[in-house]
């Protein structure tokens, strides 16, 4: 695994994200389902880069690094995560802060044995069981936090395997240190000290990358060399020999028309697999070709092959004749997956996906599928490299050589559609608005599934919007014409969610909240919201009753709202602050129920108290329907007034008795001539 220190620290938007095996990503629980892609918890907002090793993620900040991990069961196996000795197992695998790394600029995850960090003043420290001393120390004594690793300076490059750590200097010289027959250093046992490559005589390093068991360095003449196990021909020497110990070092063959518009620029090495990755956007591979890992195109009679030489894509696949991919930018070789990185932010991958690598979780084989064939939920294989739904302006992927799993910052699938945050403009406290949409567009290429949406925020409650019953508290809205009535809810490719929202102010001034939309994935989307309450019309004095007392003040025109004994509210407002009516002619009083409550109210009657001196004539009457949960419903209170009615602006009551309680609310009556 290579740890690019060059790679530059991207301010990013997006949300860290991750694939493949579950608790190395730090998206699983105490089962190892796939998950596909899944928003990270705990996962740090300003993430620059990350490193993916055997059941070991690293993601690194500019405030330090954060680690996670899978099977963490001992002591020894625990030191992987880098914190310290009473550390214990993550249990959700969710990402926790390694300390003491606030100075750190890359970051190499060989897995729980060893991985490596490099700081700012070019030295590197280590942690992990340390098996075979490849974290430095002694060898088989577990270094549990980050710790020196003696006699390096200077260094710019790190990248580590399961069982092996590599370090490039500033001058050239490669570093090794860890598994004998891994170094390329001519030992004959496991080192924990770092101790020279040797490489060809006069020629310099400028990239490392470290695989299961092998490794590569790119020199500065433009050339390839490698080193460490060749029995599946992973160094590329034409061979399936490994080198002996006296001469571990050999060049790449393959690789001699590769100058120019055509130069290595990049190098990567996985499980048994390597590649090049080339400056126009082109890569070759070599080595064992098993889940069709190279992404040659060798068809399914090449699912096993050895590739002895720098290779470069097959023109047909099972007879399926290859389409040019989009040029790519960088390259990493996992345990038995592929995934490249293309100059417009999105991410291929080949290989295996049994554990949901390239994004899905179960089984198919899928050999010679041309490109441009998504990545599906029922595949676990593919040759041909294949877009990676659902990611997208991505900046870098993690390094790696030994992980099941990726984790990438990538722009968010859900988004809020342009200039669709309502604002509401002067409605009057204790009215309620007409409805406002806020619009989300699922992105992406993706269908995904809604689990949830509700309001926050400090005013959350003076902005209203439907609850359904089909599920507990769940929201029924409407989309592309449709009305959600389960959830959670699966919202297709090119579809947009419409949340309605009435406001509904308790006060005066700004009021503000936010919709929030929650996704089956973990992820989250705010939407702000917000209005301004004006001044209720206070109540004119009331007129002299019955009984010739003088009535008391009209109140202020808040929401009516009370809670039921089995649970929810029911709410009362009016949707008009005044209404008008001429002598000898009938008012209609607008009003709107809201049955906050799990269960139906049933059918009511609304009254109205009629001052005498309107000399109403008739019932002041209406029946409201029964009004199912979550639901909202216009009535309207008929008042006729009198042809003698006294001119002038009164104050009506209308009580409503529903579900055990009286709900009473407020409405001026202006009557003129």
């Amino acid at each position: 695994m290579l740890g690019l220190a060059g790679l530059p620290a991207l301010a990013n938007a997006g949300t860290l994200r991750g694939l493949g095996h579950p608790y190395a990503t730090g998206i699983g629980t105490v089962d190892s389902t796939p998950r596909g892609i899944a928003v990270l918890p705990n996962a740090p907002a300003d993430a620059t880069a990350a490193a993916a090793g055997d059941g070991i993620s690293l993601v690194l900040t500019p405030g330090g690094v954060y680690s996670t991990g899978y099977n963490l069961t001992t002591p020894t196996a625990l030191a992987g995560l880098g914190l310290g000795a009473t550390a214990t197992s993550p249990g959700a695998s969710t990402l926790q802060a390694v300390p003491g790394t606030a100075d750190v600029k890359a970051v190499a995850a060989g897995g729980q044995r060893g991985s490596l960090l490099l700081h700012d003043d070019g030295t590197v420290s280590a942690f992990g069981a340390n098996i075979f001393g490849n974290a430095g120390g002694t060898v088989g004594t577990a270094i549990a936090t980050p710790t020196t690793v003696a006699g390096l300076t200077g260094i710019t490059q790190v990248a580590a395997g399961p069982n092996h750590s590599l370090a490039l200097d500033g001058d050239g010289n490669v570093w090794a240190w860890g598994q004998v027959g891994q170094l390329g250093t001519g030992g004959t046992a496991p080192n924990s000290v770092p101790a020279k490559v040797l490489l060809p005589a006069g020629r310099k390093a400028v990239q490392v990358a470290a695989g299961v068991d092998h490794s590569l360095a790119l020199l500065d003449d433009g050339t390839v060399v490698g080193w460490g196990v060749n029995t599946t021909g992973a160094l590329g020497d034409g061979t399936t020999t490994t080198p002996p110990t006296a001469s571990p070092v050999v060049t790449v063959t393959g690789l001699a028309d590769a100058v120019g518009p055509k130069r290595v620029v990049q190098i990567a090495a996985g499980d048994r697999s390597s590649f090049a990755l080339l400056a126009d956007g082109s890569y070759r591979a070599w080595g064992y070709n098993s889940s069709g890992r190279l992404g040659l195109g060798l068809g399914s009679a090449g699912l096993d092959a050895k590739v002895t030489t720098a290779t470069t894509r097959a023109a047909t696949t099972d007879g399926i004749a290859a389409t040019s991919y989009p040029a790519f930018k960088q390259i990493v070789s996992e345990r038995a997956v592929t995934y490249a990185l293309t100059t417009d932010g999105r991410v291929f991958g080949w290989g295996q996906n049994s554990n949901g690598e390239l994004g899905g979780p179960t089984l198919k084989w899928l050999s010679g599928a041309p490109f441009g064939t998504p990545v599906s939920d029922a595949q676990v294989y593919t040759e041909v490299p294949q877009p990676i739904l659902g990611l997208t302006d991505v900046p870098w992927l993690a390094t790696g050589g030994a992980g099941r799993q990726q984790i990438v910052v990538s722009e968010p699938i859900l988004r809020q559609h342009d200039s669709s945050s309502p604002v509401f403009t002067g409605q009057e406290v204790g009215t309620i608005s007409p409805v406002q949409n806020a619009a989300v567009a699922y992105s992406n290429q993706v269908a995904s599934s809604i689990t949830k949406v509700y309001l926050e925020g400090d005013n959350a409650r003076d902005f209203l919007l439907p609850r359904g019953a089909a599920s507990g508290d769940a929201d029924i809205f409407v989309t592309n014409s449709d009305r959600i009535t389960a959830w959670p809810f699966t919202l297709p490719v090119g579809s947009q969610l419409y949340v309605p929202l009435r406001f509904a102010p308790g006060g005066e001034g700004l009021r503000t909240a936010f919709v929030v939309v929650e996704t089956a994935n973990g992820e989250t989307l705010r939407i702000a919201v917000s209005g301004i309450g004006t001044p209720a019309t206070g109540g004119p004095k009331g007129d002299t009753g019955t009984s010739g007392a003088t009535g008391a003040k009209g109140d202020k025109g808040d929401t009516v709202t009370v809670t039921v004994p089995s649970g929810g509210t029911i709410s009362v407002a009016s949707t008009r602050t005044l209404t008008t009516v001429k002598r000898g002619k009938t008012a209609k009083l607008p009003f709107v129920l809201l049955n906050g409550t799990a269960g139906t109210l049933p059918k009511s009657v609304a009254t109205a108290g009629l001052p005498t001196a309107l000399r109403a004539t008739g019932t002041a009457r209406t029946a409201i329907p029964a009004l199912a949960s979550g639901t909202e419903r216009a009535f309207s209170v008929p008042v006729r007034v009198g042809k003698r009615a006294a001119l002038g602006t009164r104050r009506i009551t209308v009580t409503i008795k529903v579900a055990g309680k009286t709900v009473r609310r407020t409405a001026s009556l202006r009557v003129s001539r």
